[in-house]
């Protein structure tokens, strides 16, 4: 009898085993938020235009800024993807230190542009470019965060919440480093409370992703 109930159970699992799920080393399905962004950039230059400013900025502080912050967005979506797959996850001291130097860069960024073209909105308009930078910037950010996702499940998420965390941070980032390349207000109160906020949104629509990959 119990051979008989053990054959039974091995049969039961050849019969539902599928294929071996191979997937490709984390830096090349990391890949895909370059297409991302490019969608994003596009569409932002394509129905908003140019920030005004850009001359004044020139274009490392223009154009340049944007470029660092996706490859270091693209570096955040590596590392989520190693998480995925056992015995590669990076350590949680190493991730930390990589979110905490990503902010930082933003920061700086943000400040640099802020000293090289000062622009404040006009007068009455603050609470609404604040709004419209808030709402863009994590609309445009939900496009790669989703592509990022689907990839991360297909993995085996060892820390789903730190993965997510850090899929929100490239995505909130490579959305933001679209957006700026239009939006020329450059006071530190509008893009920490309009850009800056949209990013931790971001990463905070990641961690809800990562628990529910914990759930799953």
């Amino acid at each position: 009898m119990e051979d008989k109930a053990l054959s039974e159970i091995l049969s039961r699992i050849r019969a539902e085993a599928g294929p071996a799920q191979v997937l490709l080393s984390p830096w090349k399905r990391g890949l895909t938020l370059l297409p991302c962004w490019g969608l994003l950039l596009g569409t932002v230059l394509f129905v908003f235009g140019l920030r005004m400013d850009y001359q004044e900025l020139g274009n490392l502080a223009g154009g340049g800024f944007s470029t660092i912050q996706v490859a270091v967005a693209y570096g955040l979506v590596t590392l989520a993807l190693r998480s995925v797959i056992p015995g590669s996850n990076p350590s949680l001291f190493f991730a930390s230190a990589s979110l905490g130097a990503a902010a930082l860069l933003h920061l700086t960024f943000a400040l640099i542009s802020n000293v090289l073209s000062p622009q404040r909105a006009a007068e009455g308009e603050a609470l609404h470019l604040v709004l419209v930078c808030l709402g863009s910037t994590f609309l445009l950010g939900s496009v790669p965060l989703i592509a990022l996702a689907v990839l991360a499940k297909r993995g085996l998420p060892i820390r789903p919440r730190l993965s997510g965390i850090l899929l929100g941070m490239a995505a909130g980032l490579s959305s933001e480093a679209a957006w700026r390349m239009h939006c020329p207000v450059t006071s530190l109160d509008h893009v920490l409370n309009s850009h800056t906020l949209a990013i931790l949104v971001m990463i905070v629509a990641g961690f809800v992703l990562g628990s529910a990959w914990r759930k799953a």
